[in-house]
Parts: structure tokens; C-alpha cells; sequence
């Protein structure tokens, strides 16, 4: 479906980033684990995302990468790198450089700037690169839109970490890895209802949710309206889940719709089992 739509697209965004599923816990089956952050144990994970440049949609998963990292042994205090001494001089030369007072810099071509007030006397300068042509200002407007659907890859992993509560499974690492891939495909799901519930709310329910699941929310629900919305159809899986319609000024949890979404997968998969027995 990812591949078929960005085909017939003639401009599509890939927009991708790394994080780390931290298994510190797991202590018996460690292996096909490895280092993370500072002294963490647990999987890299990069995700790359079909996003729509004009609505910033998300279309689905492109791309994704499952690894680890080999643990390096670490070398004995008296044998310390001295290049690691001198890049960390250099880093410090540089961080210093930053807090100096920037003076006025034309802007590049092909660059678009950004300038912050850090204080009265000193700015913090940030450059967006793109290798795009921007010959107006509607185009670097186009440009830093699109820019700014980078966090939907940000918004995903958290789907994946705090919706779909990825790293608190406790398998080996094959079996977290097949774990992995099948909690990703629901993610982008969630990802995609929760974004049109957000910015349209009286989209078609239909975008959302198959025919077969439209129906059985029908069947579940005691007052279906005769146009079927996306805000109604996440209204009411919600409702599956528990959610309370007197406390509708409550946002509704990704955990509550990451629950219910696997309640109305078993569900539909036993309304079609029912039918063809």
C-alpha cells in the first residue's frame, strides 16, 4: 500500500530518524543485545516515514533498520586514546565559540537562516541546509513546512515507545526483533489516526478504518450518526477501551487506543471467521 501510493505521487517526503529501545532489565538472554547511550543495553532502531508534503500526513513505514552494537572492550586507564584528549579540546575551543556574540551574516544561497535571541548581546545561529532552489519566499516557506514534519518520525517512536510499550517485552533478541516488526506496522496506524483526529476531525471515518471494523463500531455503538467522521470513529473505539463520554474534555491516550486497536483486530478477525463458518 506504502509503495503503491508514493508511486503515484509525484512528490513525496522521506523523513527518517534514529532511537534506542533500552532492554537494560534483561539480564538471562542478553545476547543479540548491546550497548546504548551511557552504559544502557538494548537495540538501535531507525525509522524512515512517507509523509504527504502538502497536509503532512503520514503515509506509511518506507523504511526501517533493527540493530546492535557489539560492546568494545574498553582499554586500561594508563592506555587512554590521546586523541580522544585532543577532540575533546577541540569540542571545548568550539562550545566556547558558540557562546562568543555572532555578528550580522548575509545569508547564504541556498541556506535558510534562523536566528534566535539567546540574550540581548549574543544570538544563537542555526542554518537549515537544503539542496532545493529557493527562488521566492513562498518557496523557503514551502522548504521549513516541510522541515518541521520531521517530528513526525519523533511523534512515531513515541507511539512505538509509550503507546505500543515496545521495551517493556522481555523475549530474546530474535524474538524481539519479529516483536518489533510487527508493533511498527500498528504504530504508523496510530500515528495516522491520531494526526486527522487532531487537524480533521470530520474527515471520512473510511480513511481510518475498514469497512468491516466501521461496522462493527456500528454495531457497538448505541448512537451512530449517519455521517461517520473521524472524530466519531475514534470517539469510539476509544469507548471500547473504557474511555468515559462525560469526560470528553479528557484527550484520549495513545496507550487507551493502542489496546483497543488490538481488541478491534480480534474482533474483526472473529466477525470474518464467524461468516465463513
Amino acid at each position: 500500500m506504502t509503495a503503491e501510493t508514493v508511486a503515484q505521487s509525484d512528490v513525496m517526503l522521506c523523513v527518517g530518524d534514529t532511537t534506542f529501545l533500552d532492554y537494560g532489565s534483561i539480564e538471562a538472554k542478553k545476547e543479540g543485545y548491546g550497548p546504548i547511550g551511557k552504559g544502557g543495553n538494548g537495540l538501535r532502531l531507525h525509522s524512515a516515514l512517507a509523509i504527504k508534503p502538502e497536509s503532512g500526513q503520514s503515509v506509511g513505514l518506507l523504511w526501517q533498520k533493527l540493530w546492535n552494537r557489539e560492546p568494545k572492550p574498553k582499554p586500561p586507564l594508563d592506555e587512554t586514546p590521546i586523541e580522544w584528549m585532543l577532540l575533546s579540546t577541540r569540542a571545548g575551543i568550539s562550545w566556547s565559540g558558540l557562546a562568543a556574540p555572532y555578528p550580522a551574516l548575509p545569508p547564504p544561497r541556498g541556506i535558510l537562516n534562523e536566528l534566535n535571541k539567546y540574550k540581548p548581546d549574543q544570538l544563537i545561529f542555526a542554518q537549515s541546509l537544503t539542496t532545493e532552489v529557493i527562488p521566492d519566499i513562498q518557496t523557503a516557506s514551502m522548504i521549513l513546512r516541510w522541515y518541521s514534519y520531521r517530528w513526525r518520525v519523533e511523534e512515531y517512536h513515541k507511539i512505538f515507545k509509550s503507546g505500543c510499550q515496545v521495551e517493556k517485552y522481555r523475549l530474546a533478541a530474535e524474538g524481539m526483533k519479529t516483536l518489533i516488526g510487527f508493533l511498527s506496522v500498528i504504530a504508523v496506524e496510530l500515528l495516522q489516526l491520531t494526526y486527522l483526529h487532531r487537524t480533521q476531525p470530520l474527515a471520512p471515518a473510511i480513511e481510518i478504518l475498514n469497512p468491516l471494523e466501521l461496522k462493527i463500531l456500528k454495531a457497538k455503538s448505541p448512537k451512530a450518526p449517519k455521517v461517520l467522521t473521524v472524530c466519531w470513529a475514534v470517539e469510539a473505539v476509544a469507548r471500547l477501551g473504557g474511555y468515559l463520554e462525560h469526560r470528553s474534555k479528557t484527550p484520549i491516550g495513545i496507550q487507551v487506543l493502542w489496546s483497543v486497536s488490538l481488541k478491534l483486530h480480534d474482533k474483526s478477525e472473529g466477525w470474518q471467521l464467524a461468516k465463513e463458518t
